[in-house]
C-alpha cells in the first residue's frame, strides 16, 4: 500500500514538474523572448549565440519580425575540425555568410515542413533542402535535435551539425 501511494505521489510530482516545464518554455517564451534571448538562456546554443555575437548578427534577430532559424548546437560546433570555429570566429564575413544560411525569414513549425524535399530560401539568398522523413526533419545533411523552441519573433530548431552554404 505504501508502495503504491510513493509511486503516485512521484507520478503526480513529475506531472506538476512537466506541466511546469511545459508552461517555462512554451507560449511564456513566445510572448516575452526574442530569438536572440531565447538562445541566451539555452546552454545548448552558447556557441551559436557567440558566433552571433562575433558577427554582429545579434540585432538581426531580436527585432519584431518571423523568422526560423536552425542553430547549431555545442556539440554540432565541437564537431567541426579542429580550429575551424577560432578561424570562423576571426572571418566575421565568413561567419556572417554561414550564419545568415541557417536564418529564414519566416516562421517554420516542425510539423509544417513537408515530407517531400523542399527549397527554403536563407536570408543571405542561399537554398536550404528541408524534409520530413522517418519522425526527423533533415535541413540539408543536418537533423534536427530540438525542434520548436519558441520566441516571441519566430522559432529556434536546434541542428546537429553546421551547415555550409555552396558555394
Amino acid at each position: 500500500m505504501n508502495t503504491k501511494l510513493a509511486t503516485m505521489a512521484a507520478v503526480v510530482s513529475m506531472s506538476v514538474s512537466f506541466a511546469a516545464l511545459a508552461n517555462h518554455h512554451g507560449d511564456h517564451d513566445k510572448s516575452e523572448y526574442d530569438i536572440v534571448k531565447v538562445a541566451q538562456h539555452d546552454e545548448r546554443f552558447s556557441t551559436f549565440v557567440t558566433a552571433l555575437e562575433a558577427a554582429g548578427m545579434g540585432d538581426a534577430l531580436d527585432k519584431d519580425g518571423s523568422y526560423t532559424v536552425f542553430a547549431p548546437t555545442n556539440d554540432a560546433f565541437a564537431a567541426l575540425p579542429e580550429g575551424t570555429l577560432d578561424a570562423l570566429l576571426d572571418d566575421t564575413d565568413q561567419l556572417r555568410t554561414i550564419l545568415s544560411y541557417h536564418v529564414v525569414a519566416d516562421e517554420i513549425a516542425s510539423s509544417d515542413v513537408p515530407e517531400e524535399q523542399t527549397a527554403i530560401e536563407t536570408i543571405n539568398g542561399g537554398q536550404l533542402q528541408v524534409q520530413a522523413s522517418y519522425g526527423n526533419v533533415m535541413v540539408n545533411t543536418a537533423t534536427v535535435v530540438h525542434a520548436d523552441i519558441e520566441a516571441s519573433n519566430g522559432v529556434i530548431h536546434g541542428i546537429d551539425a553546421v551547415i555550409v552554404p555552396a558555394e
